[in-house]
């Protein structure tokens, strides 16, 4: 799946859309910034004494910087991790 949406591969049958944007077969594009990979080698991707609330706050800094958005991190963080089905003790882990 990785491999097909950084265009490594392309996918031999289906497709796939990104809100509703189908990558292959459109003239369209998703507009910068919308899709990013994410690397999931956890040896090297992720200080392990780096809490949740760090990782996902370092997402925060990086729109803060490209937008000059202020988010509250706490508020926002806790919706996220409720996304995937987490209480925020999972925060300060």
């Amino acid at each position: 799946m990785g491999r097909v949406m950084c265009s490594l591969l392309k996918p031999f049958k289906g497709s796939m859309e990104i809100d509703g944007l189908d990558l292959y077969n459109s003239k369209d594009s998703l507009e910068p910034g919308t899709l990013a990979v994410v690397f999931q080698d956890y040896t090297t991707s992720v200080n392990t004494r780096f809490t949740v609330r760090d990782i996902i706050n370092e997402s925060f800094i990086v729109l803060k910087c490209r937008t000059g958005e202020t988010i509250d991190v706490n508020a926002e963080c806790i919706k996220l991790l409720e996304l995937v089905g987490l209480s925020e003790d999972f925060l300060n882990t």
